[in-house]
């Protein structure tokens, strides 16, 4: 799958490159019906067929003719000869030749219609809702239609891979039985609950909170109004333009990215329901009683109560945000009003500090963290493997995992529950990997621990994470014998697991269910390794927001050794 890529970035590499270079030849031979004497046009291309193989065929078969450019596509190819003579003896070589069980057709190019003047339309900007929502004049049917076309896409390359890496049971998956159906989200307008505006100037230089547009690598940087975005609340867009009112009244200019001058950098917003958190982030200034003084306005504008009733918004929440450089350390300074904002979710309250990772849209947040506690089995007794199981090819192995077709899973479990009476309550261990704050270990511990002996334990390399999670976990009235939570590595802390876990629950003996959420670039190996260490294991759920990066992971997760 990499030497796929990297051929696919070989062509794209061409393609552009080449057509730099055509655009300046203007030495072609055109014979006035529209065709290129000395360039032919090879179609189709082979399936999977990298640049440089296109290369060597074209090395093999035309030796000794004098090939000028090449331009390969994903379908079609162009070649250009120094002389129509090699261009003709190029079609009668190549012209009916079986490649990779593809019959070349090989034909004159048209002429391609050049123009060498500068263009005088005037580009319109993007809007923000363009630049931030680029799916949002589509139908949500067909975004959801597109999302499940790249999840099979995806699923076709994860099997690929598993394929190689010699995972049992791989190659009798089929991606129709892995992809479900994509579940829709309750609210597709107004839904986002946090969100950063940049603060800097417009195109005519008017001081604005919003998004960023232009381009670095083009020395342009402005900003965009968030007038028309939709993925974000009308209060949320109030405190967008107040904020830039108080920006422009301090007299002070926003920061200058490319000068590296400047006060005022950004703007994060977080919003619950009736709690709203402000964040904001600027240049730290040599003046400091100037900064506390802007600092006691800030609180002064935004916490008044007037602003619900004057400017229909309201803001329970201040944190001030001093940073020189993104590499320094972040450091939040509580200014004003309480120090944490709270949402509700499956059942639970869960409290929010500036820098916690918390799902954006929170009533999608609901319908992953319900698919989540369905896919942890915790409905029913997770089968637990025995040392039978392992000469038993029908059976799991907790060292191998079987792939299963999931349909066949389903109607097996059917038939014995028809044929035998119901198995005995056991105890479970949820595993919650990468917990952040908790938010999952504990809406699946709130819907299940009702009729299950049910336990969590997270772990995250965050302490001021897990200090969230504790605190979430008391206000859910979640004891340390029902929920605990580890600061350190998982790699670390799996070998001592068995001194944290709760009485009443055995290693060896309960159920444990792993959820894995990690970071949008996935895991480090070592983690990987610590869950495929972990033998009393019997299930994993990872859980990924960019499918892609988590590859490796998934595949490594699977790999028989």
């Amino acid at each position: 799958m990499a030497d796929l890529e990297e051929q696919a970035k070989e062509d794209v590499m061409e393609e552009n490159g080449s057509d730099q270079n055509n655009a300046g030849d203007e030495s072609a031979l055109s014979n006035g019906d529209g065709l290129d004497l000395d360039r032919i046009h090879i179609s189709p291309v082979p399936k999977f067929f990298g640049f440089k193989q296109f290369k060597k065929l074209l090395e093999k078969h035309l030796s000794g003719i004098d090939i000028r450019k090449v331009r390969q596509m994903k379908f079609d190819a162009y070649v250009s000869f120094k002389s129509p003579e090699d261009a003709q003896l190029a079609i009668s070589k190549l012209n009916g030749l079986e490649v990779k069980k593809t019959v070349l057709k090989v034909q004159l190019a048209q002429t391609e219609k050049k123009s060498f003047a500068p263009s005088t339309q005037q580009i319109r900007p993007k809007t923000a809702k363009e630049s931030v929502t680029k799916l949002a004049d589509v139908p949500y049917e067909e975004q959801l239609r597109q999302k499940a076309n790249e999840s099979s896409k995806l699923c076709e390359r994860l099997l690929t891979e598993l394929k190689k890496a010699n995972v049992d049971d791989s190659d009798k998956l089929k991606t129709g039985q892995l992809v479900k159906k994509v579940l829709p989200s309750p609210k597709i307008r107004a839904y986002r609950n946090k969100c950063e505006f940049t603060i800097g100037r417009t195109r005519e230089e008017k001081v604005c909170v919003g998004f960023v547009g232009g381009r670095f690598s083009q020395n342009e940087h402005h900003v965009i109004p968030v007038d028309d975005v939709d993925n974000i609340t009308e209060s949320m867009k109030r405190i967008v333009e107040a904020v830039a009112e108080f920006v422009e009244s301090s007299g002070l200019p926003p920061f200058d990215e490319f000068a590296r001058v400047g006060v005022w950098k950004m703007l994060t917003v977080r919003e619950f329901g009736g709690d709203v958190m402000l964040i904001l982030t600027v240049n730290p200034l040599e003046d400091k009683e100037k900064e506390e003084s802007l600092k006691k306005d800030f609180c002064l504008r935004f916490l008044d109560r007037s602003t619900f009733s004057e400017r229909r918004f309201r803001v329970t929440s201040l944190f001030w945000h001093s940073i020189a450089n993104c590499s320094d350390q972040v450091e939040y300074e509580h200014i004003g009003g309480a120090p944490y904002i709270y949402e509700n979710l499956l059942g639970c309250r869960f409290r929010v500090s500036p820098s916690a990772f918390f799902q954006t849209n929170s009533l999608a947040a609901s319908v992953l963290y319900t698919t989540i506690g369905e896919a942890c089995g915790l409905s029913s007794s997770v089968a637990v493997p025995t040392d039978e199981a392992k000469n038993d090819p029908d059976e799991v192995s907790c060292k191998r995992p079987k792939l299963c077709e999931e349909g066949d899973a389903k109607e097996e479990e059917n038939k014995e529950s028809e044929s035998q009476p119901p198995a005995p309550e056991s105890s479970t261990i949820l595993l919650d990997i990468c917990c952040g704050t908790g938010t999952i270990g504990q809406c699946v511990l709130q819907e299940f621990r009702k009729r299950n002996k049910v336990c969590c334990i997270g772990v995250d390399v965050i302490e001021s994470a897990i200090v969230d999670a504790r605190e979430n976990a008391k206000a859910n009235g979640m004891s340390q014998n029902m929920c605990r939570y580890i600061a350190g590595k998982a790699e670390d802390v799996f070998p001592s697991l068995r001194f944290h876990i709760p009485p009443g629950f055995d290693l060896q003996e309960s159920n444990v269910v792993g959820v894995l959420d990690p970071p949008r670039c996935g895991v480090h190996e070592k983690v990987v390794l610590g869950c495929r260490m972990m033998d009393t294991m019997r299930r994993l759920i990872f859980v990924s927001c960019n499918p892609a990066a988590a590859m490796k992971n998934i595949v490594d997760l699977c790999r028989p050794t």
